[in-house]
């Protein structure tokens, strides 16, 4: 992805601001996924001890 995107930001392709909106875009929503996501219905944080 990181390599992609200076190769696209040309006036003739995309604007330099498109490609950094995009590069900040994708970063917000992997941040936000990871920063929410759990295992499935009825998972702990911590271990289970048995």
């Amino acid at each position: 992805m990181a390599g992609v995107g200076p190769t696209r930001a040309r006036p003739d392709v995309h604007w330099p601001t498109d490609v950094l909106g995009s590069c900040l875009l994708g970063t917000l929503t992997v941040t936000l996924a990871a920063a929410t996501h759990t295992h499935g219905p009825g998972s702990r944080t911590e271990p289970r001890i048995t």
